[in-house]
């Protein structure tokens, strides 16, 4: 698993290094400090899916060459939130944790 997610960063994110280095940084940190948490596994290895799993959440995504395609889902009922691409580029990732936060306080969850 581990080998997996350090090829995955390893593979993708190098390629956004080129393109804006300050929101590489950013963004490989986040993913690396989520890895060492033990919060980071992976939901489908074939298609690159990676997920943080929080109580009432699991929100999965992938990281192609310049966003973030994220999958939120209710984890009890199973129900899809919400799937969106977020711009790398645009510092994104930053609103799809304020996102997650938002939808946390509207459930009450």
């Amino acid at each position: 698993m581990k080998k997996l997610v350090t090829d995955f960063i390893d593979k993708d994110l190098k390629r956004l290094e080129r393109k804006n280095s300050r929101e590489f940084k950013k963004l490989s940190n986040q993913l690396l400090q989520l890895e060492a948490s033990g919060s980071y596994y992976s939901a489908k290895p074939e298609r690159q899916f990676f997920g943080i799993s929080t109580k009432h959440y699991r929100v999965l995504y992938k990281i192609e060459q310049d966003y973030i395609v994220c999958l939120v889902f209710l984890k009890k009922q199973g129900q899809k939130i919400e799937n969106r691409h977020y711009d790398v580029a645009e510092a994104r990732y930053k609103d799809f944790c304020k996102q997650l936060e938002e939808w946390k306080k509207v459930t009450g969850r």
